[in-house]
């Protein structure tokens, strides 16, 4: 127990928990550490540890050279891999069973084919989507992983030569080509016209001298 066992209290715990997640013959070589937490609190029966003696217990496995290893994933999961789990093998089940058909792929679906806990193999489902391999799609039942048939990254290229298409475009409207000589000469004469219209000339009639000035008979 705690008080007995005094400051060696979680190097010892740290050995019986080694020694117990080796007994338990994990096919996969991993387990979380809430799943170990009532596995071995279950197994124990009276003097059950607390959360935070297992934590301080498997922090300690590099210090005492086990051949285990206690991670964090980004998702804050914490859970023990052992000297046998192979993350890249559970990559490579996920391609496979996508490239046979079996999808669309679930936490609970894939976790009960590998002998996994639901909350474990959505990291593997997770990590196989980092690699371009899935794509997902939250649904409203729930978070579903298809094959990934898109590109995995976007080709700058491309988006650069959209970006300049576009600022081409927009800058052919403010420097637009000059106005041919001809074009602005007649657009000249016809504002000057607009501005300064030339006075109507009246056309001369015949004998219109003879009705400006006529002549009358002397008295």
């Amino acid at each position: 127990t705690k008080d007995s066992a005094g400051t060696l209290f979680h190097k010892e715990l740290a050995r019986q928990i080694f020694e117990f997640v080796t007994s338990l013959n994990l096919q996969n070589g991993i387990i979380t550490l809430i799943d170990l937490y009532a596995l071995y609190n279950r197994a124990r029966g009276i003097s059950l540890i607390s959360p935070h003696d297992l934590h301080a217990a498997c922090s300690l496995f590099p210090t005492l050279k086990l051949p285990v290893s206690f991670v964090k994933y980004e998702s804050g999961l914490l859970a023990l891999e052992l000297s046998h789990f192979s993350n890249s093998g559970f990559i490579s089940r996920i391609r496979s069973m996508v490239e046979a058909g079996d999808f669309p792929l679930t936490a609970a679906q894939f976790g009960a084919s590998q002998k996994l806990s639901p909350v474990l193999s959505l990291q593997f489902l997770k990590k196989a989507e980092e690699e371009a391999i899935l794509c997902r799609d939250d649904h409203l039942e729930g978070l579903r992983f298809y094959p990934n048939l898109f590109l995995p990254s976007s080709n700058p290229t491309t988006t650069t030569d959209s970006t300049t298409v576009i600022s081409t475009t927009s800058s052919s409207s403010t420097n637009r080509p000059p106005v041919p000589s001809s074009t602005a000469n007649s657009s000249s004469t016809y504002s000057s016209s607009l501005l300064a219209p030339a006075s109507p000339q009246v056309p001369s009639l015949p004998g219109s001298s003879s009705l400006m000035s006529p002549s009358y008979p002397s008295l």
